[in-house]
């Protein structure tokens, strides 16, 4: 994850195993935070911006909004797929997380890791 200055957009690379989904999130725990969702499974690859209101899985994110813009996936040859995903500072709607660059900011992660 980093800032491209000349875009003003925030980068994301990820690479998840097969059947297995990564989720970040803005905010010190899983009680209303925007977080970004990338899983990886036989059926369909998936990468969206996702919203958790409790400790639970995240749901897609209210009225279908998503402010990311994701490229294809690619599958690796050890079947990982690897997201790449771009979020701008201010997504301008309710819920979504202000991304300040000269201030810490608390993030959460959940996963799945397929056995």
């Amino acid at each position: 994850m980093y800032y491209d200055p000349d875009t003003e957009l925030i980068n994301y690379e990820v690479t998840v195993k097969p059947e297995s989904y990564l989720a970040i999130g803005y905010g010190s725990s899983m009680m209303d935070t925007d977080m970004s969702y990338w899983m990886a499974s036989d059926s369909a690859n998936t990468q969206m911006e996702v919203y958790a209101t409790k400790m639970d899985t995240p749901q897609p994110f209210p009225n279908d909004y998503d402010c990311y813009t994701n490229s294809d996936p690619v599958v690796n040859a050890d079947n990982s797929v690897t997201f790449k995903s771009t979020r701008p500072l201010d997504c301008n709607t309710e819920n979504t997380f202000v991304i300040e660059l000269d201030k810490s900011m608390p993030m959460i992660s959940a996963y799945k890791v397929a056995a």
